[in-house]
């Protein structure tokens, strides 16, 4: 009974720091995100209609950023309570790596098919504005663009194996830590943000090529090609400059999602240990 409603709490702590390190992570790292797209927007669709000089990269940088935010906070709550829930509450397996990966994989799944939609508008409002979001509402087809199925596989295709990776490896690391800093360590808030920077830099430049990818099939959506295939993309984003083509804008996600990682896990393990301590403090109170 004890360790069921320790299993739970665990859970709820998760749903609560995933949430917060979500929205606080892309509070601080959305301009980066930002000029980031535009970089890709402006080499990958060069026969768009939407045209902007490199000074450009720099204005409205905080454009969408309330459908991110919330599309953040969300989607980054569902995927820290499914992960932990699943530790808890599915069998022991010999490889921990393994059942590590199972996880982020279906964790992944859920989070993404919520943030997709949100990450449509995102995209699309960064680089066209706030003309874009008023074109959708003007012809009531928000929903029928971002739920399309190349966009919805076109996030899955970049954001599973990025998950798989880094919370694989950031587990991986946490553990090395504790081994070598012993389980009562006093720093697991900045072993965890470090553990994170590491491995969401690897994760980053091994996903780049899904980003751009991406990135590409998201920006078509109020084009007259908006139901662009992810075969049609590959052929297209190769054409341009070969291999290269995938890795535009490669270095600012791997700083990001370096700095973000850092940010993201560090937050998510300092709400969970402020959780903890207070629920302990009201176990402890006098009944």
């Amino acid at each position: 009974m004890e360790n069921g409603k320790k299993s739970f709490q665990i859970v709820v702590n998760s749903l609560i720091s995933g949430g917060i390190a979500g929205l606080f992570v892309e509070t601080i790292l959305y301009p980066v995100d930002a000029i980031k797209t535009k970089m890709q927007y402006r080499s990958l669709c060069k026969n768009s209609v939407l045209f902007f000089s490199t000074r450009n990269y720099y204005r409205h940088i905080y454009s969408g950023f309330k459908y991110s935010a919330f599309g953040s906070f969300i989607s980054s709550s569902i995927f820290f309570g499914t992960f932990h829930f699943l530790s808890n509450y599915s069998p022991q397996v010999k490889y921990k790596s393994l059942k590590t990966m199972q996880i982020s994989l279906i964790s992944e799944l859920l989070s993404s098919l919520f943030r997709a939609p949100f990450e449509v508008i995102k995209q699309n409002i960064q680089v066209r504005n706030k003309s874009f979001l008023g074109h959708f509402y003007t012809n009531y087809s928000l929903f029928r663009h971002c739920l399309n199925f190349n966009k919805i596989t076109a996030s899955l295709i970049r954001d599973i194996p990025f998950s798989i990776i880094q919370f694989s490896l950031w587990e991986k690391l946490n553990r090395t830590g504790d081994g070598v800093l012993g389980e009562k360590c006093n720093f697991k808030d900045l072993l965890s943000g470090i553990s994170g920077g590491i491995s969401g830099a690897i994760a980053a430049l091994i996903t780049s090529p899904a980003d751009n990818i991406r990135t590409y099939i998201f920006t078509k959506a109020k084009t007259r090609s908006s139901n662009v295939s992810i075969l049609s993309a590959i052929k297209t984003i190769y054409g341009l400059n070969g291999i290269k083509s995938f890795y535009i804008g490669s270095f600012l996600r791997a700083l990001w999602l370096t700095i973000g990682g850092i940010i993201y896990f560090g937050c998510y393990q300092l709400c969970n240990s402020a959780l903890e301590k207070m629920y302990h403090s009201f176990e402890t109170l006098p009944q």
